[in-house]
C-alpha cells in the first residue's frame, strides 16, 4: 500500500514539473514575439519619421486639452449666477407666453359662444317675426332695407367726392404757394384721385356681382321703391295739407270767440258810460231792506231810488 502512495505521488510530482516546463518555454516563445514586433515597429517608425510621430503625440495632447477645458467650461458655467438667472427669465417667458396663448384661446372661445347664442336668438326672433307678419310686410322691409343701403352708399361716394375736392384743393393751394416740387405733388393727387375713383368703381360694381338676372332684378325693385317713394309723398302732402286746414279751422274759431268777447266788453263799458255820474255803481246798489245786490237783480230798488232824486 505505501508503495502505491509514493508511486501517485511521484506521479503527480512528474506531471507537475513537465507543466511548468511548458509554460517557461511559451513564455519565452513570447517574450520572443515582442521584440520581434517591437524592432518591426521601431523600423516603420524610422522609415515615416520621428517628426510625424511627435507631430501625432502633439495633436492627441492638444485635443485631449481642449476637451478637458470644454469639460471644465461647462462645469463653470451650470451654476454661475447668470446662468441661473437666464434660465430663470427663460422660465417665466416660457410662463408668460403660455398664458397669454391660453387667454387668447380662453377669449377666441367666449366670442364664438356669444356670436352663437346671438344667431340663435336673432333666428328665433326672426322665426316670431315672421308668425307674426305677413309676406307683403317682409318685402316692404327688404326693400327699406335695401333702398337705405343705397343711400348710405350715395352718401359715402358723396362724402369721398367732397373730400377728394378739399384734398385737391389743399394740393393745389400747395403747389402754388411753393413752385418748386409742383408737378410731383400733382402727380401724387391725380394718383391719389385715381385709386379712390378705381376703388368706388370697385364698389359700385359689387352690385353686378350677382349676375344680370339679379341686376334686373334689383332695377325692377328700384322703380319699385321710387314709386312708393312717390306715394310716400303725396301721402305726406295730403296730411300736411289736412293738417293746415284744421289749424286754419281753429284759428279761425279762436278768432271769432275774441271778437265775440270783445264785443261784450265793449257792450258793458257803453252801458257803464251811459249811467249818470253821481249814480252808485250798478254792482253796489241797494234794495229795500239796505242790503248791496247785484246789477238787474231786482228793478224795484233802482226805480226808487231814481224816484227818490227827483
Amino acid at each position: 500500500m505505501e508503495n502505491k502512495t509514493e508511486k501517485t505521488k511521484m506521479k503527480k510530482a512528474n506531471k507537475t514539473k513537465t507543466k511548468a516546463r511548458k509554460t517557461k518555454e511559451e513564455d519565452k516563445d513570447e517574450e520572443k514575439g515582442k521584440e520581434d514586433k517591437v524592432e518591426g515597429n521601431e523600423d516603420k517608425d524610422n522609415k515615416e519619421g520621428e517628426e510625424d510621430k511627435r507631430r501625432r503625440t502633439r495633436q492627441k495632447t492638444d485635443e485631449e486639452d481642449k476637451d478637458e477645458e470644454k469639460t471644465k467650461m461647462k462645469n463653470k458655467t451650470k451654476n454661475t449666477k447668470k446662468t441661473r438667472q437666464r434660465r430663470q427669465r427663460r422660465r417665466r417667458q416660457r410662463r408668460r407666453r403660455q398664458r397669454r396663448r391660453q387667454g387668447r384661446r380662453r377669449q377666441r372661445r367666449q366670442i364664438r359662444r356669444r356670436r352663437r347664442q346671438r344667431r340663435r336668438q336673432g333666428r328665433r326672433r326672426q322665426e316670431d317675426r315672421y308668425e307674426e307678419e305677413g309676406k307683403e310686410d317682409r318685402r316692404r322691409r327688404r326693400r327699406q332695407r335695401r333702398r337705405q343701403g343705397r343711400r348710405r352708399q350715395r352718401r359715402q361716394i358723396r362724402r369721398r367726392r367732397q373730400r377728394r375736392q378739399t384734398k385737391k384743393k389743399k394740393t393745389e393751394t400747395k403747389a402754388r404757394k411753393t413752385k418748386t416740387k409742383k408737378t410731383d405733388t400733382k402727380k401724387k393727387a391725380k394718383k391719389t384721385d385715381e385709386e379712390e375713383e378705381d376703388r368706388d368703381e370697385g364698389k359700385e360694381d359689387k352690385e353686378d356681382r350677382y349676375g344680370e338676372d339679379r341686376y334686373e332684378e334689383d332695377r325692377d325693385e328700384e322703380d319699385r321703391d321710387e314709386e312708393e317713394e312717390e306715394e310716400d309723398k303725396a301721402r305726406k302732402m295730403e296730411t300736411k295739407k289736412k293738417a293746415k286746414t284744421k289749424m286754419k279751422k281753429k284759428t279761425t274759431t279762436k278768432k271769432k270767440e275774441k271778437t265775440k268777447k270783445t264785443k261784450k266788453k265793449i257792450q258793458k263799458t257803453k252801458t257803464k258810460s251811459q249811467m249818470p255820474s253821481h249814480e252808485p255803481p250798478v254792482c253796489l246798489r241797494l234794495t229795500q231792506s239796505g242790503r248791496a245786490t247785484r246789477a238787474g237783480s231786482s228793478n224795484r230798488a233802482r226805480d226808487r231810488s231814481t224816484r227818490m232824486k227827483k
